[in-house]
């Protein structure tokens, strides 16, 4: 239980596991004012339970909670106990606050997406946790999610089997990493929305299996002729190229028609 008292304000919340609500109780100097909100208690009760109930389906494989309204609601740390998981899909569901460190329990996981939520946090602990015991994914989706305490190296550390690594508009800073030809499976890469800065590095020239490689928005990044031109030249298997906003001033247009065609 916790109590505020600010001036003519008084906000009492009640808070547990399985529901909250608040009572309010506002004054006015010139009049008496009483306004008295509660937040059903059913309705919270009965939401929460049917979240826990999930927790002991010890042996689920595959969870999809995409395009739900958690109202806000953290991400549990429970989710930490489904150690049969290879796909947890908790997009689009309205979660905040900081991503618990024990989803990096779930070292079985292929593909884990937490993208476009209410604007939950990665702290660079939790992530440098998740790159080492999830050796399995394949797909990571964590676009909208706050890592802008990590540096763009930590990404190195994930697994080198990645298909798929999306983290558009995560607040990351800095210059791009420069070891990126390690994720030579790489199909989809969207890094766009952030703020690096600096060119883009020789070796995104290797990743030879890329479709789509977004890296628009992305602050004071820059693209050299010669990078880009290898990049043209290699990745003959890109269907989907962004690079709205990056600073091109030194490339001739020219050196875009070698682009694949099919």
């Amino acid at each position: 239980v916790w109590n505020y008292f600010f001036g003519d304000y008084y906000l009492l919340i009640f808070q547990s596991n399985f529901f909250w609500f608040e009572v309010h109780f506002d004054f006015f100097v010139a009049y008496k004012y009483y306004h008295f909100y509660f937040l059903n208690f059913f309705e919270y009760l009965f939401h929460y339970l049917k979240i826990i109930l999930i927790f002991f389906l010890h042996h689920l494989q595959k969870l999809d909670l995409s395009h739900n309204d958690f109202d806000g609601s953290v991400i549990s740390s429970s989710f930490g106990q489904l150690l049969h998981l290879t796909h947890l899909n908790l997009n689009s569901s309205n979660f905040a606050g900081q991503v618990p460190p024990e989803i990096s329990h779930l070292s079985r996981l292929a593909s884990l997406d937490l993208s476009e939520n209410d604007n939950p946090s990665l702290e660079p602990i939790s992530f440098d946790k998740l790159v080492q015991n999830l050796t399995q994914l394949r797909e990571l989706r964590l676009s909208g999610v706050d890592m802008s305490m990590v540096a763009p190296d930590f990404l190195m550390n994930l697994s080198s089997s990645l298909s798929s690594l999306i983290l558009n508009s995560c607040g990351l800073q800095g210059k791009l990493p420069s070891s990126m030809r390690k994720f030579k499976h790489l199909q989809y890469l969207d890094l766009g929305e952030n703020s690096f800065s600096g060119p883009i590095p020789y070796d995104f020239e290797q990743l030879t299996e890329l479709v789509l490689l977004d890296l628009s928005h992305s602050g004071l990044l820059s693209a050299e002729p010669v990078s880009l031109y290898k990049i043209v030249q290699n990745l003959t298997k890109l269907r989907e190229l962004a690079l709205d906003v990056v600073d091109m001033s030194l490339v001739a247009p020219n050196s875009l028609t070698n682009l694949s065609s099919s």
